[in-house]
């Protein structure tokens, strides 16, 4: 994983710098939701005269440091990463641990990591910049645009009649009007998500996926209004790996929850929320202590635990029906969220090959 690069910084003293040294330190986070608050509003750290220059709020915790450089501050969703520029003043490694630690340490300490010990050697910044940028490629999935074939495939599509059924699976009728919601720029409709979903839980009788329907009748109408969903078919939840349960928010907006069987958790994604929603976590608790009661389950979902993740994060109003889909997918495959506002045009099309080929692929 990406997080071994890590590197711990020391708090013992150092000798005064020496002059011949560069490093550059990148730091991972997974799965710390209170990071986002400390972090995502220090979009410029100026390691300077004590200060580093914040644009959130003012009362925001401040860090200082006596290494009169700067470093550039990048937020990349539950990544982030801590470059130097290659015009550091040249010192010996262990110092210049010790002297930015001064900064980092009340941070870092509040939250699990992984280290790994650093060689005491000489670094050229730049070497070792291409040497961590090559690892994380090789770590991230790549989304590959369409061939020209594969283009032409879908424009063949999209010049058929919106009438024209395409798919008739999992009693969905998926006509070439349903996937046009997949063209940029449009939000996906009931039916793409609810195929999407099926398609991800088709060949994985340990998973499971509710339609788009599920949650907004659960909302409204409770547990009873629900009861005879899981009855007719004939579902026990709690002998799944994996519920996938799509959110529909004020008819506007997508995301997701999942109920990890393994883990004992309810997960919350939200491609516009960092925060959480712990209204929509303890609806979906309270539809599994229905399911409990009804399948006389020996479990005790009070102990489970209610969580909000990190996700990659949408730039637009339209994108939440694919962020949704695919946080799908890439949770069944057990895959980091590495995907981003930008793998969205070819995310959409690959989307639309997969639905044509009945099978996801990366």
């Amino acid at each position: 994983m990406i997080a071994n690069i890590l590197k711990y910084f020391k708090s013992s003293p150092e000798p005064e710098p020496s002059a011949d040294d560069s490093i550059i330190i990148l730091e991972e986070h997974y799965g710390v939701e209170e990071i986002t608050q400390d972090f995502d509003s220090l979009q410029v750290a100026q390691l300077e005269n004590y200060q580093i220059e914040s644009k959130g709020d003012e009362d925001e915790e401040q860090y200082g440091t006596t290494f009169n450089n700067a470093i550039n501050f990048k937020t990349s969703n539950d990544i982030k990463t801590l470059r130097f520029n290659s015009n550091l003043l040249d010192i010996d490694t262990e110092t210049y641990e010790y002297k930015i630690s001064q900064f980092y340490w009340p941070v870092l300490n509040k939250y699990q990591s992984t280290k790994v010990e650093v060689p005491k050697s000489w670094y050229d910044i730049d070497d070792k910049l291409k040497e961590i940028d090559d690892e994380i490629s090789k770590l991230k999935v790549v989304v590959l645009p369409p061939t020209r074939d594969e283009l032409k495939q879908i424009n063949d599509l999209f010049n058929r009649s919106d009438n024209d059924i395409i798919k008739k699976q999992f009693t969905i009728d998926l006509s070439v009007r349903d996937l046009k919601t997949l063209q940029n720029k449009r939000w996906l409709n009931d039916n793409v998500i609810d195929y999407y979903l099926s398609l991800i839980c088709k060949n994985h009788p340990e998973y499971f996926c509710w339609t788009t329907h599920f949650f907004t009748t659960l909302q409204s109408k409770g547990y009873d209004g629900i009861k005879r969903w899981g009855k007719r078919k004939k579902l026990n939840i709690f002998e799944k790996k994996l519920i996938f349960i799509p959110i529909n928010i004020n008819s506007s907006h997508w995301a997701l929850t999942i109920i990890n069987n393994d883990t004992k958790t309810i997960e919350y994604y939200d491609s516009l929320n960092l925060r959480g929603n712990m209204p929509v976590l303890k609806t979906v608790q309270s539809y599994m202590i229905g399911e409990k009661d009804r399948l006389n389950a020996q479990v005790d979902i009070n102990d489970w635990q209610l969580i909000s993740k990190a996700s990659p994060q949408q730039l637009n109003g339209f994108d939440c029906g694919v962020f949704t889909c695919i946080c799908a997918k890439y949770l069944s495959r057990n895959l980091d969220l590495s995907y981003s506002q930008g793998d969205m045009a070819n995310l959409r099309n690959r989307m639309i090959l997969e639905i044509l080929d009945d099978e996801l692929t990366g």
